[in-house]
């Protein structure tokens, strides 16, 4: 959470902590890798698809996790479109929105043969 600290307009590395604790309370996340998936087995995984702001805090951690995926013989596909904060695919009048969601269909149709609205 180096790259963009003090620059993201949504979230820091104190927020991220805090908010983690609300779902794990005080477990160490390098003790149990479960809370973290940047701390778990990462063989044997089917193919990632992982979208982050190439201007939000979580990028860091994103292309890590893809990384080490790859060292571990799996596939990670990672997006970073620039300019938008986190969870921006939850504002549809964003234009980003519509192409990562696209991206996000092509990816499961291409993997899965998944359409994205049948999903239930």
């Amino acid at each position: 959470m180096q790259s963009n600290a003090g620059i993201d307009p949504l979230i820091d590395r104190k927020m991220v902590v805090d908010m983690g604790k609300v779902y794990i309370g005080d477990i160490d996340p390098h003790q149990h890798p479960l809370a973290s998936p940047l701390w778990g087995s990462h063989h044997g995984l089917p193919p990632l698809l992982l979208l982050a702001s190439a201007s939000e805090v979580l990028k860091d951690d994103v292309v890590r996790l893809a990384a080490s995926v790859m060292r571990a013989g799996g596939n990670a596909t990672v997006s970073l479109p620039d300019g938008m904060v986190h969870i921006w695919t939850l504002f549809p009048f964003l234009s980003q929105t519509a192409r990562s969601m696209e991206l996000i269909g092509q990816f499961a149709r291409e993997r899965w043969g998944v359409e994205i609205g049948s999903i239930a």
